[in-house]
């Protein structure tokens, strides 16, 4: 975006050069390479940009024809993500026939299935506390885990920004607003005890599970309801960037998988997405810049592919 641009403007380059890095992170760790042990994280920042990507369309659409078409929602994300899942799921279950033992067939299989139902996540964590004990090895599809989050968060959010909709002609304030008030109340305060909550409890599950995780995206709907009323950050905005830059360098580094996860520590990658998303779209500043090179903004776009 340009400067003085409005949250009816769709393009944001820091958001694709966003998603780069959060992709990159998630590929240097799935590499298991030593230098980025806590590059997980990439996933939380991932949430974070859907919650805000997503809301802000449904904001958009509600202030310019005062409805939601949920029909067409659901539409563009079978357009946009079916192929590319579809073809990854089809192909593993070849590979899984045809390279594995017949003694894995019905672990993985099921696993496949689940992942093209999405709701392989809590398959994943139904087993979670005896992973290591079983006969079979990590699940081929255990990437899909944060895609079903996202879609188990796409089923009922344009149900609650609906509600918003409604509740803010009622209380006759904008949509943004009661956007922000039902997203604190209902998803980001209640699943951030939950997950701090389960974490302790139970962190093997709690990794997995949607209500562990609707906070993140929640963060991200919060700073899509509040953005157009930041006020313009002028001079501090490219050292607060750095610094939210650095903290998910900082965290993909120096944690690794024994650290308790989502918990507490989900905190640092979640608030410093948002503050990037918060201060970003306003100006072309150097970090803009840098997200803004041709790179940053190919990766972005193919990033769900790669995922």
């Amino acid at each position: 975006m340009v400067a003085g641009a409005s949250l009816s403007q769709h393009l944001r380059p820091d958001i694709e050069g966003l998603r780069a890095i959060a992709i990159g992170l998630v590929l240097l760790y799935h590499a298991q390479l030593p230098w980025f042990p806590g590059g997980f994280i990439g996933v939380d920042v991932f949430f974070v940009i859907s919650g805000f990507v997503i809301t802000s369309s449904l904001i958009r659409e509600a202030e310019e024809h005062g409805r939601i078409d949920i029909f067409n929602f659901y539409a563009k994300r079978v357009r946009r993500l079916l192929p590319a899942a579809a073809l990854t799921l089809l192909i593993t279950a070849i590979a899984v026939r045809v390279l594995l033992p017949p003694s894995m067939w019905a672990d993985f299989g099921g696993d496949i299935a689940a992942a093209a139902a999405y709701f392989v996540n809590f398959r994943l964590a139904a087993r979670s506390v005896d992973y290591l004990a079983q006969d079979v090895g990590a699940s081929p599809v255990q990437h899909y885990w944060s895609l079903s989050v996202e879609e188990q968060f796409y089923l009922i959010w344009p149900a609650l920004v609906l509600l918003a909709v409604v509740l803010a002609r009622r209380w006759k304030r904008g949509p943004k607003v009661a956007v922000g008030m039902v997203v604190l109340a209902l998803v980001v305060a209640p699943s951030l005890v939950y997950n701090l909550w389960q974490t302790a409890r139970d962190p093997a599950a709690a990794f997995f599970v949607t209500p562990t995780r609707l906070w993140q995206l929640g963060v991200g709907a919060l700073v899509a309801s509040v953005w157009h009323r930041f006020p313009q950050p002028g001079r501090l905005a490219t050292p607060l960037k750095l610094l939210a830059l650095a903290a998910l360098v900082w965290v993909s580094v120096f944690i690794d998988t024994s650290t308790p996860w989502p918990g507490t520590a989900a905190l640092v990658p979640v608030l410093a997405t948002a503050l990037l998303i918060l201060l970003g779209g306003r100006g072309r500043d150097g970090v803009e810049q840098v997200l803004a090179l041709t790179p940053f903004q190919r990766i972005g776009a193919w990033s769900y592919s790669l995922y």
